[in-house]
């Protein structure tokens, strides 16, 4: 009897120990790396890093600024970086790369409308649109007298022998007025014919060789100043004594118009001293430069409030508003004036035409 207890109480410490080795088995830690699900089922992806896509800005045309005309015209587009491309369409259709690459003008003799795009890293930007509508005057018939060509020379009056050289003189100088004004091929129903055959005249400016005055090429500040101090009736100077940073860009034919303009305080350059000549002038800029040679009055005058005024240099701003009140230039129907813009050949010769004939030099 005593060895049953014995052996029973032996049972029951090994069933005791092995329970309790169990459970510290079961609470040892493990390595395994438990991976928690989401409560949703639903497996979240770490986002990736975003891709930035430069979109270039669209193309901007600086010339012509209107839309109408009667003659065959150049469009011209604001240069861009060296990495970024134009391509275009003239007959409405969207632009893609494989367009016409544009490189320095679109010559439109026709109605068109011109569509493009920019390019960069082969992304395009948004298309660009403008029609431009060009109309021939009407030629007449063999037999329709009404729209015969006016002989403008009929009118004068010929000298006869006996005349005085007085009048043969004024004789002469309105012929050579009229073969001045007419001796150009692209000028013939431009909007700005009678300022440029103005300054012609007036000997202020000058066409080309080729017999062409090119009304909607850009013009520098070279161009600018030289037909400014012309317009004034001064004759450039011998000996130029300039001393600007760039003095090596500046031509030789520019050199003795620019010294007077600096005499005149017309320009002084720029802050970094220099005076970049062969840069395109902005509206602005030939505001300034016409008021400072012309108008004598305080620059007190009042403006209208462009809807872009903000992008107005403040230092140009009260020149600017002189221009606009005295009728010197005017701004756009969208009520903006576009002080950035790129001025035009014929653009610059109407303002300064309208400068010559109501203002005086200072």
């Amino acid at each position: 009897m005593m060895y049953k207890k014995i052996i029973l109480t032996l049972c029951l410490c090994i069933i005791f120990n092995i329970c309790v080795f169990a459970d510290e088995v079961i609470e040892q830690p493990t390595n395994e790396v438990v991976v928690e699900q989401p409560t949703n089922g639903v497996v979240t992806e770490q986002p990736a890093d975003e891709v930035v896509v430069e979109v270039p800005e669209k193309p901007r045309i600086f010339s012509p600024t209107t839309t109408n005309f009667e003659s065959s015209i150049t469009v011209k587009f604001v240069p861009v970086a060296e990495d970024i491309s134009i391509y275009y369409t003239t007959d409405g259709s969207t632009p893609t790369t494989l367009s016409k690459l544009y490189l320095d003008g679109i010559d439109l003799s026709e109605t068109a409308t011109v569509k493009a795009i920019a390019v960069k890293n082969n992304i395009s930007s948004e298309p660009i649109q403008r029609k431009y509508t060009i109309t021939r005057p009407r030629r007449s018939s063999n037999n329709d007298t009404s729209q015969a060509p006016i002989n403008l020379n009929t009118n004068l009056p010929k000298p006869k022998a006996s005349s005085s050289p007085l009048k043969q003189a004024l004789v002469q100088m309105e012929e050579q007025k009229l073969k001045l004004s007419d001796k150009f091929s692209d000028t013939s129903g431009h909007w700005a014919k009678e300022y440029i055959d103005d300054l012609v005249n007036s000997e202020v400016i000058n066409g080309y060789e080729d017999k062409t005055f090119r009304p909607n090429d850009l013009i520098t500040r070279a161009e600018a100043i030289k037909i400014i101090v012309s317009a004034m009736k001064m004759q450039p100077t011998k000996k130029a004594n300039l001393t600007f940073d760039d003095n090596s860009s500046i031509p030789t034919w520019a050199t003795g118009f620019l010294e007077v303009a600096i005499e005149k305080g017309i320009t002084k350059g720029y802050d970094d001293n220099t005076i970049r000549v062969l840069q395109s002038i902005t509206r602005e800029e030939l505001s300034v430069l016409a008021m400072r040679a012309f108008d004598t009055s305080d620059q007190g005058r009042q403006g209208p409030q462009f809807a872009d005024k903000n992008e107005i240099s403040n230092w140009a701003l009260p020149y600017i508003n002189n221009a606009v009140a005295l009728g010197i230039i005017t701004g756009y129907e969208d009520n903006t004036f576009k002080p950035n813009e790129l001025v035009t050949r014929a653009e610059a010769v109407s303002i300064l035409s309208k400068c010559m004939h109501k203002l005086q030099v200072r």
